[in-house]
């Protein structure tokens, strides 16, 4: 079951938004707030796994409210999907890391398709890693791993909290981790939903840690930025 939160001064849209989430599964829980300075309040207690955010609400804008939810509440798994009325908006969110775009007026397959998309990630981020390290296993959810750093016969692993060391060998790792972790170098393996800039020198994660990026690597990762921005639309 999905926690969902709605954040839009029109009682209109989030009535509407609702309606189509209750449609297509009326087992899932919908919170609906018309004022930011509550929907910010509701948030300092409680995990939501998707919000549909309008960015224009009238006494605070939902860019303010996605970065209170990135930096200061330091969470990075909740899927945001904005609701916007005007273009223009995408490149200047990418620190966010939204899930998607909607444009007003709201269409019912765009909220079903943020809805599918939602679900299939957290089904996927919900799989753990496990290493061990001395006698003791070591169980990490993949979503949690911003990357991993060879160290010769040792790999690092990098979480938002912690940072650990084992005796393994990336080549080995990479056969286990799925489909959204990349390799922009030799030394690297990354969590491609982890990235919030791309240079042709390095990456930039979510905890504002940089990577290397080989050229090699850099016109395919750059596609993959590509191919996620064009899913969004």
């Amino acid at each position: 079951m999905l926690n969902i939160a709605i954040c839009d001064d029109e009682t209109s849209i989030t009535n509407t938004i609702a309606s189509f989430i209750y449609k297509y599964n009326p087992n899932y829980s919908v919170s609906i707030f018309n004022d930011g300075d509550q929907f910010l309040e509701f948030l300092q207690s409680n995990l939501v796994d998707l919000i549909f955010l309008d960015i224009e609400i009238g006494n605070i804008n939902g860019i303010e409210i996605g970065n209170f939810i990135r930096k200061i509440l330091d969470n990075h798994t909740t899927k945001i999907v904005f609701i916007t009325a005007k273009d223009g908006y995408e490149i200047s969110l990418f620190d966010i890391q939204p899930l998607n775009f909607i444009k007003k007026p709201i269409q019912e397959d765009k909220i079903i398709k943020c809805l599918t998309l939602t679900a299939k990630l957290l089904d996927l981020e919900n799989e753990i890693f496990e290493y061990k390290k001395g006698y003791e296993l070591v169980r990490i959810p993949f979503r949690n791993i911003l990357y991993f750093e060879s160290l010769g016969k040792k790999v690092r692993i990098i979480t938002h909290t912690t940072e650990d060391e084992f005796y393994y060998s990336l080549k080995n790792i990479k056969q286990h981790l799925p489909t959204y972790f990349v390799t922009p170098h030799a030394s690297f393996v990354v969590n491609f939903n982890k990235i919030t800039h791309c240079t042709s020198e390095k990456l930039t994660l979510t905890n504002n840690h940089q990577i290397p990026i080989s050229q090699r690597s850099l016109k395919s990762v750059r596609e993959m930025l590509l191919q996620t921005e064009k899913a969004k639309r």
